[in-house]
């Protein structure tokens, strides 16, 4: 899946602290939130009106997420 971090930025983030730490931590979530728009968007039009749903409310959640994130990153 896109958005998933590697083993060696998993380490990176272990081995991290502080503002590195937080940044990174920001960062990798920024990357996995559109993963899972990206996802989302694969089913939206599903004829399962569950799953479309789910979908939808998804990408709405980790669209706001993402705009957090992206304005927590401003201060590093």
């Amino acid at each position: 899946m896109d958005g998933m971090l590697s083993d060696s930025q998993i380490q990176q983030l272990q081995d991290s602290e502080g503002a590195t730490f937080d940044r990174l931590f920001l960062e990798g979530m920024i990357a996995h939130h559109e993963g899972a728009i990206t996802m989302a968007q694969d089913v939206i039009d599903s004829d399962n009106k569950e799953v479309a749903g789910l979908a939808a409310a998804i990408i709405e959640a980790q669209e706001k997420e993402i705009a957090l994130m992206k304005d927590l990153l401003k201060r590093y």
